[in-house]
């Protein structure tokens, strides 16, 4: 009865009709359809917080933003609050009450940028070092150093 439960979002006459739902049920489905209601579904070009990135996200599945991310992860999945994320997708015609669905946390880390101004410059400078066996060489003395210490 949990599966038609999760189910009950999309069709709630069909399961009242096989048998009456008990009190809690019906708390659970009135729960569930309200939190569902309050999800923004979105499709198409997403700009993501911050514009690290746009998300193109096709018809075949859905982008929560991490208000209802957050929703999604602590008041229906039960997950501690505080996950930082920018969204998530989910697969169209599924909800985060379905028991075989999946959903995906987008995240990003600005770590490891390198721009490429800097990065030409980094190429340029160990392209001199190996030309000279500078790396090389530093390397060995250090080594001798650790040795002979």
């Amino acid at each position: 009865m949990i599966t038609g439960l999760f189910l009950a979002l999309f069709s709630i006459q069909v399961i009242a009709e096989e048998a009456p739902l008990t009190e809690e049920q019906q708390k659970y489905i009135a729960w569930a359809k309200s939190l569902w209601d309050k999800v923004d579904r979105q499709q198409g070009a997403i700009k993501l917080p911050g514009n690290v990135a746009t998300l193109n996200v096709p018809q075949t599945f859905y982008y929560l933003n991490p208000k209802d991310t957050e929703t999604v992860l602590t008041e229906i999945w039960g997950n501690p609050p505080g996950q930082k994320t920018l969204g998530m997708l989910f697969p169209a015609g599924t909800t985060p009450f379905d028991s075989e669905t999946y959903g995906v946390t987008i995240e990003y880390e600005a770590d490891g940028y390198v721009s490429d101004e800097d990065a030409e410059e980094i190429a340029h400078v160990q392209r001199g070092n190996l030309a000279s066996g500078g790396m090389l060489r530093e390397s060995q003395s250090t080594m001798r150093k650790q040795d002979a210490g």
